[in-house]
């Protein structure tokens, strides 16, 4: 039997009840596993051994990934005209892995080197991630190379009431909003090209057998469970070198939710319950 109810509230999507007697969160639950960033009030969760990178990014308690269909952001690579490839497909290895920062070295031989570097830099309720791809062609001759980032982002962990738009010149910034206000910002240096969804289809040609540019279909807004691409096209001269940088920022809202009548009801049926087990254990003590 329950000995107490100490508080009960509402924060943003998630109903938290904690007892006296153990805590009970309602809420989506995160596999550790891979690197883990943290700063502030924010935890990034990175999997470079898996094609879905990162996949678990909170702020303000709520997971910018999570919801159902879940989120994830990526990147994909192809040499020429062959397929894109995630990169954990290549040889890699953590260099460096301490609060918020990650270092992850790439290499595939005789073609290139790639370092990735995250940096996390979280608030109470906002974050930013700082990702940094810094390219060396070991080729010997011109790397025609390709890279794409794909990120299906969940503002505030809803996966299917998000606006997605894109602007810049070049197209280069998305914004990525959900219905309670939660806020995703995206600026990728000057992008060759891009494309946004809110169906598979930017997925799907990230990860198609063989190269097709991405589409430049539009720059939105979209709304459902969206998803965007940006890619770029080197052509990286022998022993040269390329960089990509990334600026995302997440401003996540509180949203106080009253409680039902009905919520009320139930706790002060809990708190007499609680009332009545206790004066009968002080008789039983007495007596």
């Amino acid at each position: 039997m329950l000995s107490g109810l100490n508080q009960f509230f509402v924060r943003g999507r998630r109903l938290r009840m904690v007892l006296s007697t153990g805590a009970l969160i309602l809420g989506p639950l995160a596999i550790a596993r891979g690197a883990t960033l943290q700063s502030g009030g924010s935890t990034l969760l990175v999997n470079p051994d898996s094609a879905v990178m990162n996949y678990s990014w909170l702020v303000d308690g709520m997971d910018q990934f999570g919801g159902s269909p879940k989120g994830q952001e990526s990147f994909f690579f192809s040499v020429g005209d062959a397929g894109p490839q995630s990169l954990s497909a290549l040889t890699h290895n953590v260099i460096y892995n301490s609060g918020g920062v990650l270092t992850v070295g790439y290499t595939d031989p005789g073609e290139f080197t790639l370092v990735l570097s995250d940096n996390l830099a979280g608030g109470s309720t906002n974050a930013a991630l700082t990702e940094l791809l810094s390219f060396n062609n070991t080729s010997g001759a011109t790397l025609n190379l390709h890279v794409f980032q794909y990120a299906n982002f969940n503002a505030d962990g809803a996966g299917n009431d998000n606006t997605l738009s894109l602007s810049g010149l070049p197209t280069n910034t998305a914004d990525q909003t959900d219905t309670m206000g939660d806020h995703v910002n995206v600026a990728a240096d000057s992008p060759d090209e891009y494309q946004i969804a809110n169906d598979s289809s930017v997925y799907m040609k990230v990860t198609a057998p063989t190269f097709e540019p991405l589409s430049d279909n539009s720059t939105g807004p979209i709304t459902g469970n969206t998803s965007f691409g940006f890619e770029w096209d080197p052509a990286i001269g022998v022993g040269g070198s390329y960089q990509i940088s990334i600026t995302e920022s997440v401003t996540a809202q509180c949203h106080a939710v009253p409680l039902p009548v009905a919520g009320y009801g139930a706790l002060a049926t809990l708190g007499g319950i609680a009332g009545i087990a206790a004066i009968r254990r002080a008789r039983r003590l007495i007596a």
